[in-house]
């Protein structure tokens, strides 16, 4: 299974640091390194940076070791986070395949079982899409739940951070750690959106495996509902016009945009194409689709729907079959929303792809706790088990 682990040698620096005593003590943790820890690697994976060392180390990082974490690597990532392949990091589950990004460094060590949990950002998707292509669980924490100090940005109005591990407790514990307990508990997940249909188009295994899902959940005593949302494809629009405008303003100061990785200028010179017209229509359908999250909130607890559309590409492939899609806009196609209306969401192994629940009702510390149960059913499930 593991190959050849040399390109993922190659994008770390180990630095094991041993934690303290705490409830995640054992806990061998690799952060990406977009995110700044005293002493290690900064480079957010961009040339210009690559000497860069942290001057002080992000509160959530702090944290996480403090509760006991060894810090064992700092990560590869797309150079900004512009990218969903993390280039050069071998995928331990299936060579032939790209690891995803822009966390996959830290997806690729967790695979591989070199640490038990992976620290990521995620603006569009960037440690579930990773997840999912490694056959992991990931998790994107809400907008804002956690001091962004110390991670070098993106989309300062999308960034999160996000947990990856091998298993849904780790992420928990992880959750339990970084967030205050809510006053209430909730009841375990009875109530989920989804959405299917024209708009909404998935590869013939996922669209298989979700129907499939769609039919358990009965039988884990869960009532679905199909909702309608604005078009896959539109939403994915507002999300690269909202990146890529609050991008222009992380760069500013960088006018030599040849300094920077060829992904990242070419972002920056697309961002000079959007018109302030092009940019008041996204806002507006960004605040539309957040006024109604709002709304199904008060009726549903989550928002089931595949991870990714389509199965990870193979390294090199630059487009899917799902309507010959570039492979950025395919992997961003089902998690940008999370990001958009500033959610929660859990991802999840199930039968040969991954599903993820994007949290309506529910936060962080139930959709870590039932609705991983729900996943866990999900993928128990004869319906699943038979796909």
């Amino acid at each position: 299974m593991l190959r050849n682990l040399a390109p993922l040698d190659g994008c770390v620096e180990r630095l094991h640091r041993a934690g303290g005593s705490g409830p995640l003590h054992g806990i061998r943790l690799a952060v990406k390194d977009n995110i700044e820890v005293a002493g290690a690697l900064f480079s957010a994976g961009h040339p210009l940076f690559r000497d860069r060392r942290g001057a002080a180390t992000a509160p959530a990082v702090a944290a996480l070791l403090a509760a006991g974490a060894s810090l064992s690597a700092m990560t590869a990532t797309d150079a900004g986070g512009f990218g969903v392949t993390t280039a050069g990091v071998l995928n331990p589950r299936y060579p032939e395949r790209v690891v995803g990004g822009s966390s996959g460094g830290s997806a690729a060590m967790v695979a591989a079982g070199r640490v038990d949990l992976g620290l990521g950002t995620d603006t569009g998707g960037s440690v579930r899409i990773p997840a999912a292509c490694t056959r992991l669980w990931g998790m994107k924490l809400r907008h804002g739940a956690v001091s962004a100090s110390g991670m070098w940005p993106m989309a300062a109005g999308l960034d999160s951070f996000g947990f990856i591990a091998a298993k849904p407790e780790i992420i928990s514990r992880a959750v339990c750690l970084l967030l205050p307990a809510p006053a209430l508990r909730r009841v375990p997940t009875r109530r989920i959106a989804y959405v299917d249909g024209a708009g909404w188009r998935r590869d013939r295994v996922t669209s298989h495996v979700f129907a499939a899902a769609i039919a358990a959940l009965p039988d884990l005593g869960v009532e679905a509902v199909r909702v309608a949302l604005p078009e896959r494809a539109r939403l994915g629009e507002c999300h690269a016009i909202q990146v890529l405008t609050e991008a222009q303003d992380v760069y500013r100061e960088i006018t030599d945009h040849d300094q920077l990785a060829p992904a990242t200028a070419r972002a920056l010179r697309a961002a000079l194409q959007i018109t302030d017209a092009q940019r008041q229509v996204a806002t507006a359908q960004i605040d539309a689709l957040n006024a109604q999250f709002e709304a199904l909130s008060g009726e549903f607890d989550a928002l089931l729907s595949p991870t990714l559309p389509v199965l990870p590409p193979k390294i090199g492939q630059r487009r899917v079959r799902l309507d010959n899609l570039p492979v950025l806009s395919a992997l961003t196609a089902e998690t940008c929303l999370a990001n958009l209306t500033g959610r929660a969401a859990i991802c999840a192994p199930v039968g040969p792809v991954s599903l993820q629940l994007t949290g309506l009702a529910m936060s962080e510390h139930a959709l870590s706790s039932h609705g991983a149960d729900l996943l866990c059913g999900l993928a128990a499930h004869p319906l699943i088990q038979n796909t």
